[in-house]
């Protein structure tokens, strides 16, 4: 009887150490197994302990972490005066400051090299991420090139001249400008893009821009007009546009230019004496125009905005193409074509900004 009740009363205390262990083991895993206390916590230990209101144990028990953790940070305190977590040096870098800069240099010489293409000629033992997160660091991202025309010192000088001389033009005068030109509608689109690599503010550098060039495949020619009173009739151009055909164009066109300044590109067609001629009949003022200026253009913001809600179309032949953006030409209002109108000066304080350059429209 004795011996049973030994065993049991045994029984009881190994259970209880066994529980009290296992409860001090899950402590001390849940408090230093990796676990960083805030900054502000460990700002409230290192003040209590200063002021001597607690001991380390004392702590220890009230934030329930160890007392080696108190003790660390305390001893942090009185060493740097501060608990904020001291820099860290980490893995070392497998490139230099000068591996660093040749590899931006490679890159700026070249913008469309891909990160693969400079890893190569790096010479550094990295990664692809490696080159990638260094150029990153350096302001440097890779994005698809804008198309502009490629433009030369004396193609800037004009535009900038251009731009100087009307700098001062108001909202009302350039709604009484009317914009032309053509525009290709493709029935198999280009969708072939170059990337480049460059800083946000690089978008429109010359060797960060795709020059725009045309292409041949099947496509439709149509001729449009905007001003400040809204769009002007849709033409179809049927083969290549020439002097005649383009007079027959403005022929259609001659009840929406009364009272209105011609804008049209340097095109022969558009200079042609025929042309010319008969503007001058019809008393149609023209608008000097700069070269290789789509982004003085608002008509070109509108070709784009129809070219984006026919993409991914199929047209099966051209007659289909021309209901579609027929369609869609009738759908602009007056007031959407002004968006587009009104911000003539703004461009031209871009391009003066740019001193001739491209812009962003």
């Amino acid at each position: 009887m004795f011996l049973f009740l030994y065993m049991m009363i045994y029984d009881v205390i190994l259970l209880n150490k066994v529980i009290c262990a296992f409860l001090i083991i899950f402590r001390l895993y849940s408090t230093m197994s990796g676990r960083r206390l805030s900054l502000e916590l460990r700002t409230e230990i290192a003040t209590l302990y200063g002021t001597n209101e607690y001991s380390m144990e004392a702590l220890s028990l009230k934030y329930n972490i160890s007392t080696s953790t108190v003790h660390n940070i305390v001893k942090k305190k009185a060493k740097f005066n501060t608990v904020i977590d001291r820099p860290r040096s980490g893995h070392p870098k497998i490139s230099s400051g000068a591996d660093d800069r040749r590899l931006l240099l490679l890159s700026l010489r070249d913008r469309r090299l891909t990160a693969k293409q400079l890893q190569e000629q790096w010479h550094v033992n990295s990664c692809v991420s490696t080159v990638k997160a260094r150029l990153l660091s350096a302001g440097l991202r890779g994005c698809v090139a804008d198309k502009k025309p490629l433009l030369n010192a004396k193609q800037r000088l004009v535009r900038l001249r251009w731009c100087l001389a009307r700098r001062t033009w108001t909202v009302e005068q350039w709604r009484q400008v009317c914009f032309v030109d053509e525009s290709a509608f493709s029935l198999i689109p280009n969708t072939v893009r170059t990337f480049v690599r460059r800083r946000p503010s690089e978008i429109y550098n010359g060797n960060c821009v795709a020059v725009s060039a045309r292409h041949r495949s099947p496509k439709l020619m149509v001729f449009g007009g905007i001003s400040g009173s809204g769009v002007g009739p849709l033409y179809r151009c049927v083969g290549n546009v020439n002097a005649h055909s383009y007079r027959d164009i403005l022929v259609s066109y001659e009840d929406y230019l009364h009272g209105k300044m011609l804008a049209q590109d340097n095109a022969p067609c558009h200079k042609a004496r025929l042309v010319m001629g008969w503007l001058h009949e019809h008393h149609i003022e023209v608008l000097p125009w700069p070269p290789y200026s789509p982004d003085l253009n608002p008509i070109e913001n509108l070709w784009a905005v129809m070219k984006s809600r026919v993409k991914g179309k199929e047209f099966p032949t051209k007659d289909s193409l021309w209901v579609d953006l027929q369609a869609i030409w009738n759908t602009f209002s007056q007031d959407f074509i002004r968006k587009y109108v009104d911000s003539m000066p703004r461009r031209v304080a871009a391009v003066i900004l740019a001193k001739g350059g491209s812009t962003r429209y």
